[in-house]
């Protein structure tokens, strides 16, 4: 998705799959063929049972565990 036009040709955008931010070029932006805008993108939050936070390190573990991709946001 094309969050914002940046000077220079550059755009911000954010991936709906993984949930990451970048800016790029024109040239890497490609559109979405129609039967794929049709679908809806879907996020689930969830959370360890009982685990109120987590060392980016135990994150890195359960990461290549799992084999997925995982996204934390560390309370301090």
């Amino acid at each position: 998705k094309i969050v914002k036009e940046l000077a220079g040709g550059k755009y911000s955008v954010h991936y709906v799959d993984y949930g990451n931010s970048e800016v790029v070029t024109k040239a890497s932006i490609s559109l979405l063929p129609e039967n794929l805008k049709a679908i809806k993108s879907s996020l689930y939050r969830c959370s360890l049972y009982g685990v109120d936070s987590i060392s980016a390190e135990g994150l890195s573990i359960i990461k290549d565990y799992l084999n997925v991709e995982l996204k934390a946001e560390f309370k301090e």
